[in-house]
């Protein structure tokens, strides 16, 4: 006959052995990351950078790729390579209160048990339902958070739900590939084949449309002409406040997060790179690269046809498109031949001749 046993105690065991737990959150990628005790040292040596001796601004190629060249060299001096530590069973809602009572909560059970009295065991009870109560205002708090947080996007509580649940990403490191029928892990073959792959895919579709021949049309010279000004410090500034503070980093290593840090330090480069840009009537040749991610669709993930292309664009060419495409708008709400449809996605524009 075992003693010293609750049918509170049986319960929590038979609920511990039987009951779904949530799944351990195991990295194991490394990454290429400023460390913490560096970014002050890192923030003072882009502050020390002679942006005007360093850009001329006579060619918008030059000085795009001496600016980038610039900032990924500095990146990288500062830069270590990190490995993704384990990350314990846990839940998001724990705490370190909660944690100390559940310690104080074990240790009285243990000595109820071993002093049989009346006295310990109230203790542990009064103990074990603050834990239960804990626990509940804690979880509760924090889907209240998350929900908050979302305002009105499922997308940000259904990625909160995936997270406790363990759900596996679909972005992942890809360990070997089918390719012409062989299993290859080389990562040098795998990026090669889904280059071809969405370049192939891209022409494959081309096909499928014969050329239009569009009519010449006359231009009014009477009608509102679009041009594209020059930019500010303040709007540069307004455009990086709005960006999403995104850690994905781009071909040279930057990120939204680090430009709003840098922004006040950068503001002048940039503003000077954009304007010179639009006075050059010139997009950038830097500002054209992407890091290209497959993420998996569904089907065989060793078949190349079952992903799809994901685009990771340079982090200060959002903010020039950003700029322009403010323009642009504005222009098109000002014109007599502009008509918004509100029945799609956001504002889709369309001008009727």
């Amino acid at each position: 006959m075992v003693t010293g046993l609750s049918d509170h105690n049986l319960t929590l065991v038979a609920r511990k052995l039987t009951s779904k737990r949530f799944r351990p959150l195991v990295r194991e990628d490394e990454s290429f990351r400023i460390p913490k005790r560096n970014l002050d040292i890192f923030h003072h040596t882009i502050q020390l950078i002679d942006w005007d001796d360093l850009l001329l601004g006579i060619d918008i190629e030059e000085d795009s790729k001496a600016f980038s060249d610039k900032l990924e060299n500095t990146m990288k001096d500062f830069s270590c390579k990190f490995r993704h530590k384990h990350i314990k069973h846990s839940v998001p809602w724990m705490n370190d209160d909660i944690l100390k009572i559940m310690k104080e909560r074990d240790s009285a059970l243990k000595t109820a048990i071993k002093n049989k009295s009346s006295h310990d065991r109230q203790h542990f009870a009064m103990l074990r339902n603050r834990v239960v109560m804990k626990l509940r205002k804690a979880k509760a708090d924090f889907f209240m958070t998350v929900i908050e947080k979302a305002r009105g996007k499922t997308k940000m509580v259904w990625d909160q739900l995936h997270k406790l649940m363990g759900h596996p990403n679909k972005v992942r490191k890809l360990q070997e590939l089918n390719i012409n029928g062989k299993l290859s892990n080389n990562p040098v073959e795998i990026a090669k084949a889904f280059n071809h792959y969405f370049i192939d895919s891209v022409a494959t579709i081309a096909k499928c449309f014969s050329p239009e021949i569009r009519p010449v049309c006359t231009v009014n010279t009477l009608e509102p002409t679009f041009i594209i000004r020059n930019v500010t410090h303040s709007d540069v500034t307004r455009i990086i406040s709005f960006l999403k503070p995104s850690k994905t980093k781009d071909t040279f290593g930057m990120d939204a997060v680090m430009l709003k840090t840098l922004s006040k330090t950068l503001i002048n480069p940039i503003s000077n790179i954009i304007n010179l840009s639009i006075s050059q009537n010139m997009f950038p040749s830097v500002w054209k690269s992407a890091a290209v991610i497959p993420v998996f669709k569904e089907g065989d993930r060793l078949s190349t046809s079952n992903y799809r292309p994901i685009s990771i664009l340079p982090t200060i060419s959002k903010v020039a498109e950003k700029l322009v495409a403010e323009q642009m708008i504005c222009h098109l709400k000002n014109s007599p031949f502009a008509q918004i449809s509100t029945g799609q996605r956001g504002c889709c524009w369309s001008c009727v001749s």
